[in-house]
């Protein structure tokens, strides 16, 4: 059987953002999101996601961007000054350079978990913000963490290589994101393997790295098209962007161009009809 959980990351990035989110999981087909609880559109997510409770809602772990929950001398590794360092490569270094950095993780892993949870959020799984979490030392990090909480389902990578549909340009042929993808979708080979070890649980295919703020209506009818037997996850970006977001200090989103045409693909009459066509069931985390 054929099953589909659409992940939108980012809820609670900003209130634009979290309109668009909401707006697709009412008139589309959005299944599931992932919380960023250290952003400025925070609060307004919770108010959402407590107005409907059938929204299936994860933690989108985030060591990248912002400020810490946690305070910053118990996250310093992570940190220059008052907020992340947002670099991927130091991060993917820091396990192997600094002992105190996989410990300082989980610290503001638990804050993020808790701040969560303190709010009322009944959390269904767990992912991050870039990807982090899928390098070995941070996934086993987080798989212990995650079992301090119950949290049983994790988000693994696992695209099958194809071509969106910006990719035939030869231009792009050497887009990062493909690469980006064939890597973590090989670090979570071995998770998986953890995962399964500690009864853990996460969808057996995955799409959405490779052309991350490029998906286009072509891409997602492909996918649809192209759905393996078991259970996939497609992740989605869509949202408002307004002045407010667009002028935040914090804003690095290189993505925010392509939220609002990303949501108007999700919201096209012919996704539904695709997935109906090709016996696929929409699930959510919960369900997984």
């Amino acid at each position: 059987m054929k099953k589909l959980i659409i992940n939108a990351d980012d809820l609670g990035l900003s209130r634009s953002v979290n309109k668009g989110i909401i707006e697709l999981f009412c008139k589309g087909v959005l299944t599931s999101s992932s919380l960023l609880v250290n952003m400025p559109g925070f609060d307004d997510a919770v108010s959402l996601i407590k107005s409907d409770r059938s929204l299936c809602v994860g933690v989108h772990i985030n060591v990248v961007r912002g400020q810490p929950v946690s305070p910053v001398e118990r996250v310093g590794s992570l940190c220059k000054g008052d907020s992340f360092r947002g670099s991927i490569p130091y991060l993917m270094a820091l396990p192997y350079v600094y002992k105190q950095g996989l410990e300082e993780f989980a610290t503001e892993c638990r804050a993020q978990i808790e701040k969560a949870l303190s709010k009322g959020v009944c959390i269904t799984h767990l992912d991050s913000d870039k990807h982090i979490h899928i390098i070995r030392p941070f996934f086993k990090t987080l798989l212990k963490v995650a079992q301090e909480y119950g949290i049983l389902k994790i988000r693994c990578i696992n695209e099958t290589p194809y071509l969106p549909s910006f990719l035939f340009n030869p231009s792009c042929f050497f887009n990062q994101q493909r690469y980006t993808a064939l890597y973590l979708s090989y670090c979570s080979m071995e998770n998986r393997k953890l995962l399964d070890a500690h009864n853990f649980h996460s969808p057996d295919h995955f799409f959405g790295v490779s052309a991350t703020g490029h998906m286009t209506l072509e891409d997602y009818i492909r996918i649809l098209s192209d759905l393996k037997e078991g259970t996939t996850e497609i992740m989605c970006h869509p949202g408002y962007v307004d002045d407010e977001w667009q002028n935040y200090p914090l804003n690095q989103d290189r993505i925010n161009i392509k939220r609002q045409k990303e949501l108007s693909v999700l919201l096209d009459p012919r996704i539904k009809e695709s997935i109906q066509q090709h016996g696929i069931s929409l699930m959510n985390y919960r369900e997984l």
